[in-house]
């Protein structure tokens, strides 16, 4: 369950109620939305869209986004910030691993050097 684009990748949460679409660069969501529903519509998937921006927002308050899928169209204007404190440490550690895994969009981020460094050395704490 994989989708590929140069701004994104959509996975499956790991507790499968809803998918995860982890940014890859600084481009808005909005710029990708026509290509993230494509990629959503060609799955068959209706449902929650987490949208981690870690690499456009860093660790901010805004790094995380929750919105619905019906099928045809996220629905962008009824989005809202996701606080860390309201996700899975499942999810959490799923999210750390994926970037973990991921140093060329860790490297175009805006995060600091010290904070790329930190979520490379934690995921393997994780493994």
């Amino acid at each position: 369950m994989k989708r590929l684009s140069k701004h994104f990748e959509v996975l499956a949460a790991p507790e499968g109620q809803a998918v995860i679409c982890f940014s890859l660069d600084s481009a808005r969501p909005d710029s990708y939305m026509a290509e993230l529903e494509k990629a959503l519509l060609s799955r068959g998937y209706e449902g929650d869209v987490l949208l981690d921006l870690l690499i456009s927002n860093g660790e901010s308050s805004r790094r995380f986004l929750r919105l619905k899928f019906d099928g045809h169209q996220l629905h962008w204007l009824k989005a809202k910030p996701a606080s860390i404190a309201t996700l899975s440490s499942a999810v959490l550690e799923f999210c750390q691993r994926f970037y973990a895994t991921h140093p060329a969009a860790l490297k175009n981020s805006v995060l600091s050097p010290a904070a790329q460094h930190r979520i490379k050395s934690n995921a393997h704490a994780l493994a």
